[in-house]
Parts: C-alpha cells; sequence; structure tokens
C-alpha cells in the first residue's frame, strides 16, 4: 500500500482539499499534521520507507492569515458588569470576578491562583499575576474593581495572605471550568436581555482581548500593553493593534 504513495500524491490530495472540498489553509495544515504524525510513526518503525517518509515530512504548512483577536465593545462590558445580582453573596462574588478578569487581562490561570497577599489597596490598587514560566508582573486595577474587591474579601473573610481569592461552593479553589460556567452564565443572560450584542463565543480569554484592544482604542503605548499582559515579545501584542491601526 505504501509503495502507492509518494510525495506527490499527497501534495494533489492537499490541492484537492482547497480547490474541490473548498478547505482553508488551516484545515488543509491539520491535515497535513495528521499524515505527517503518521509517516513519523512509519519512519521509527521502519528504515524500508526513510526516503518516502523525509519526503512527506518536508512538505511545509501553508501561512495562514493572523486575524486580530476579537473582543466586546465597551457598551457589552457594561451591559455584563450590569447583570449580576449584587443582592446575593454569589452575585457579589461574580461581578467581583468579572471586574478583575477584565481589569487585570488576568489569564485565567493568574486569576484562580491570586490569593489576599496579591492584592494591594493603596493609592494606586493593584494585584500581582503569576504568569507563564513561573514571571510576576504587578498590574493597576481601576479604584471601582478595588472598593468591591477589598468589599467581597472583608464580607468573606479572606484575610490570610495564602487565601485563595475565589472558591467554589466546596471551599476550593475556583477552577478554568469553573470560571468558564460563570462568563457563559451571564452572557447567555445577556443574549436574552440585549438581542443585539454578545455575538462573541464567551471564553475567560475574550475578556483578556477586550482589555488589550480597549487599551489600544485608549492610545497606550504598545510597550506598556506588552508588559500589562505579560507578553514575551511585542510581536504578539501587536496583533491587538491591527483592530485600531490609526492609533498605534
Amino acid at each position: 500500500m505504501l509503495n502507492r504513495i509518494d510525495k506527490h500524491l499527497i501534495e494533489n490530495f492537499l490541492l484537492w482539499l482547497e480547490t474541490e472540498r473548498n478547505n482553508c489553509a488551516a484545515s488543509r495544515n491539520q491535515r497535513l499534521s495528521a499524515l505527517k504524525s503518521l509517516f513519523l510513526y512509519i519512519q521509527s518503525e521502519s528504515i524500508i520507507y526513510t526516503a518516502l517518509c523525509r519526503d512527506i515530512l518536508s512538505i511545509p504548512e501553508k501561512k495562514t492569515p493572523l486575524l486580530p483577536p476579537k473582543y466586546l465593545s465597551v457598551d457589552e462590558m457594561e451591559a455584563l458588569f450590569s447583570i449580576p445580582d449584587i443582592k446575593t453573596k454569589h452575585g457579589r462574588r461574580d461581578i467581583v470576578l468579572l471586574l478583575l478578569l477584565y481589569d487585570s487581562a488576568a489569564r485565567v490561570s493568574e486569576l484562580i491562583n491570586l490569593k489576599a497577599g496579591d492584592a494591594f489597596f493603596g493609592k494606586t490598587p493593584t494585584v500581582k499575576l503569576f504568569g507563564k514560566g513561573s514571571k510576576t508582573r504587578i498590574v493597576p486595577i481601576a479604584s471601582k474593581t478595588a472598593d468591591m474587591l477589598y468589599g467581597y474579601m472583608k464580607e468573606n473573610k479572606i484575610n490570610k495572605l495564602d487565601q485563595f481569592l475565589f472558591e467554589n461552593h466546596s471551599h476550593n479553589k475556583l477552577t478554568t471550568a469553573g470560571v468558564s460556567y460563570i462568563l457563559k452564565k451571564y452572557v447567555e443572560i445577556g443574549k436574552q436581555l440585549y438581542p443585539e450584542m454578545f455575538l462573541l463565543t464567551a471564553t475567560p480569554h475574550l475578556l483578556r482581548s477586550t482589555k488589550a484592544s480597549h487599551l489600544i482604542q485608549g492610545g497606550a503605548n504598545i510597550y506598556y500593553i506588552r508588559d500589562f499582559l505579560g507578553h514575551s515579545s511585542v510581536v504578539t501584542t501587536e496583533r491587538y493593534a491591527r483592530n485600531n491601526p490609526e492609533v498605534v
């Protein structure tokens, strides 16, 4: 069977995917990646097909357009923040979580690992985030966010430095899935209240992208945003500038 396969056949198959099946470059690359995994395995199992495997593994991926990140509008964020019922204990927790997730542009892993000792309520309120590669960064948060966070911590007696800020019903650290559930719950309510809003898929990362895009729209320096987001390279941050090239 393998004797009937060569590099030319694989390239024709990939071309067929694009021209006949109307697959985009990303889908074409996914199928190529699967084929490469197969032939990498074959190469490790038999030296007979070494040349064939080498040829197929040399087929390059197609470059895919790097689209600017999607984000919510200011009106959508204001609507989202208006939904949690702050008359209830869970509602107060949820509004603080949403405000902090947006305001700090934290990755969800950074948010759920926040502890009482990572919040600072001075003249310029900040939170300390622990990012990728054990890197830390201190980011400012709005006074409203800080006030609500302080009240939430006081109400829930989160006063030990090593206490996690956000817990679930079992009093365990809130999980990534838990944060996603909370966000999606309020976005679904938002869709019912505001049918013209919340057309994007709700993920915690969407709020991070939203904060970055709003900073760009506000005229913030790209290097400031890089440090705010914890990016190792400004090239990554420049993706957000594609949403608003006129202000960069």
